[in-house]
């Protein structure tokens, strides 16, 4: 991987224009069907600026992506004889990679859920909220508003999970599978759908309406579900959140709309 690779770039780009026709496709299609908020525009309020910020964090993910591993690589050749390292990325974790693909990704995905839930109540925190309130800007949601992120949080969430992971020494071909994986499955809790899984599957996979709750006002249970994929982390540490069976929630966006969301 290099950086300012034009066809890495270029490829990625692709990717994501090959994702939004898809998803556009597909949700619409949901969100006429089994909407969660009948009567929503497909052109909502602040499409276009989700949109953009779809495609510029397609790019800015794979630089940063490739920036802090590089970073991390040399700064470790201070502490260990660069054979090391060298060996370390090419042959990764003798006892992960002696694992079956299907037991890695399990075991990536389970392992990155917990870094990222924890990740995500630090965002909550008074400390890096400013970062994180523009993804909580949105009163509209659909499967786009996965996009609406602020670089930092991008650099300090998935990009750095991203980092981590590939650091522990799993498969490399993990990520170039679960990346669009991941990207797929934000994009489907973020989306207009009335889908919210039955028990006891509600608390092992997270559903559009798990993750709707999470973008209500604090007093309505916004501050909760914190969990990307597995709602078992909010069991267990006390932030699962849903009143009754088929409530949805109302009031969407932030308890104080009118402040910078970009500082």
């Amino acid at each position: 991987m290099n950086l300012f690779d034009t066809q890495q770039i270029i490829g990625s780009l692709s990717q994501h224009m090959a994702i939004w026709i898809g998803m556009t496709l597909f949700f619409t299609m949901v969100a006429a069907i089994f909407p969660a908020v009948h009567g929503q525009k497909i052109f909502r309020k602040d499409y276009l600026t989700d949109l953009a910020l779809f495609f510029v964090g397609a790019v800015f993910y794979s630089q940063a992506f490739i920036i802090m591993l590089h970073g991390v690589v040399a700064i470790s050749t201070f502490y260990y004889n660069e054979s090391v390292i060298a060996a370390h990325m090419k042959d990764g974790t003798p006892a992960l990679r002696a694992l079956p693909f299907w037991a890695q990704g399990i075991l990536y995905l389970v392992i990155s859920d917990f870094i990222l839930y924890w990740l995500h109540r630090w965002y909550h925190s008074a400390s890096l909220w400013r970062w994180h309130k523009l993804h909580h800007s949105a009163t509209e949601m659909d499967w786009l508003t996965m996009a609406r992120f602020h670089p930092f949080n991008l650099l300090l969430y998935s990009t750095f999970v991203s980092v981590v992971m590939t650091l522990v020494g799993f498969d490399p071909a993990m990520l170039v599978w679960l990346a669009p994986a991941n990207l797929i499955y934000s994009a489907f809790v973020h989306a207009n759908w009335d889908l919210e899984f039955p028990r006891p599957l509600n608390y092992i996979l997270a559903s559009p309406i798990f993750h709707r709750w999470h973008h209500t006002h604090t007093k309505e249970g916004g501050n909760s579900n914190f969990a990307p994929t597995f709602p078992v982390l909010d069991v267990l540490f006390g932030t699962y959140y849903h009143p009754v069976a088929g409530s949805k929630p109302v009031n969407l966006g932030l308890d104080n709309p009118k402040q910078n969301l970009w500082w």
